[in-house]
């Protein structure tokens, strides 16, 4: 039996590590998995040696106050590999971990597998050459990737992006609308202000105050916001709360588990923390506007060391500006709710989007139609590598 260890350290990598394992067992059942991820690969079928919940954070400061999960989970990996020996280790994005493993792996032997490629080409170059040394073979996801990571000597194959294989509605608006207690007849905004706990205590207060302003200007407009799978709904009601004391204006927010991309499908505009959910945004054709905010020294630190003119992946596709950007004290409920409303009330601006979001998705494919997804091409490059292992 061949068995994989696999890695994926947050929500996104947990989901693309779920459709990377179910695709490797449609070809190869018999294939064992084991590693660090959430609750969708352990549905797929890993035996987890760490979860991956207490290890999803941003921003360089933000990472120190999440030292001991870090550690922990490293020692167990670190553990796991040198007893289970597997024949390969795949790695999903998070490379502050995983490029660290893929290090222990080389030492012990194991093929190293990387899918979903950390984003060196925006920061931290000095990357590459550690890349080089450690993996045999890179599944990258963006276009732009496979011939940026070539020229500098790494095996890299652009397999499509594994969320065109599962960004989908699962029922109409109206059917919805009608579970989330929405009027199916009136405009939607929905708020996403993050997967992780500082993500979203630093962007739904300016989501709540850009929701209120927006409602006064369009007294029937509804909001609704999913909950990531890695929070609590009732955290998330208890920061709603708490803003609303501080403003009574704030509208009610419906509030939906396990149902992102139908609250999605049904706005008619997103508010969005900067992220992959841009490009879910993207497949799914929904308007939107990106919006971050970190520490203050977090930021001042990625001034200097970040080198991309975007911060959202669909502004770095299309190499343009296709969604509006607001960063750090750019993020205000005042911005962000003119050019809300701008796009709620302008149909020229909302089908000049919509044109730039085509572009972009078109680019996120590989070959024609009936193509094989990102997931199975990924799937079958790594089988590649696991029965060629001893």
């Amino acid at each position: 039996m061949k068995k994989v260890f696999i890695i994926a350290g947050e929500a996104s990598g947990d989901l693309h590590g779920a459709g990377l394992m179910r695709a490797m067992k449609s070809l190869r059942p018999e294939v064992e998995f084991l590693g660090i991820g959430g609750s969708q690969m352990v549905e797929a079928g890993l035996h987890p040696v760490f979860l991956n919940n207490e290890l999803a954070v941003v921003g360089l400061f933000e990472i120190m106050s999440h030292v001991r999960p870090i550690l922990k989970a490293v020692r167990q990996a670190m553990h796991a590999l040198k007893q289970e020996r597997p024949n390969l280790l795949v790695l999903i994005d998070y490379p502050g971990l995983n490029l660290f493993m893929a290090r222990y792996a080389r030492h012990l032997g194991i093929p190293v597998f990387y899918y979903i490629s950390p984003q060196v080409w925006a920061w931290r170059r000095g990357r590459i050459k550690k890349m080089r040394r450690l993996i045999d073979k890179l599944a990258v996801i963006l276009p732009f990737e496979e011939d940026f990571f070539r020229s500098n000597g790494l095996n890299a194959h652009f397999v499509g992006h594994p969320l065109l294989d599962v960004v989908r509605p699962s029922m109409s608006r109206e059917a919805f609308c009608e579970s989330a207690g929405l009027v199916s007849g009136r405009e939607i905004v929905g708020i996403l202000p993050g997967s992780r706990r500082g993500e979203v205590q630093r962007m739904l207060p300016v989501f709540l105050q850009t929701a209120a302003l927006i409602q006064h200007d369009l007294p029937k407009c509804q909001f609704v916001l999913p909950v990531a799978p890695s929070l609590s709904r009732t955290w998330v009601e208890e920061c709603i709360a708490r803003e609303r004391q501080a403003n009574p204006r704030i509208p009610e927010i419906s509030i939906v588990e396990r149902q992102a991309y139908d609250a999605m499908a049904a706005s008619s505009l997103l508010l969005l923390a900067s992220g992959t959910v841009t490009l879910e945004a993207a497949i799914l054709r929904i308007p939107m506007l990106v919006a971050y905010r970190v520490s203050s020294m977090t930021y001042q630190l990625a001034r200097r060391i970040v080198h991309v003119k975007f911060m959202s992946l669909v502004n770095l596709i299309a190499d343009r500006e296709i969604v509006p950007e607001f960063l750090q004290h750019e993020a205000t409920p005042e911005r962000l709710s003119e050019a809300g409303l701008f796009l709620l009330k302008d149909k020229k601006r909302r089908q000049d989007m919509l044109n730039g979001l085509n572009e972009v998705v078109s680019q996120l494919k590989v070959g024609g139609q009936g193509q094989e997804g990102a997931a199975m091409q990924a799937a079958r490059l790594a089988l590649d590598m696991l029965l060629q292992s001893p």
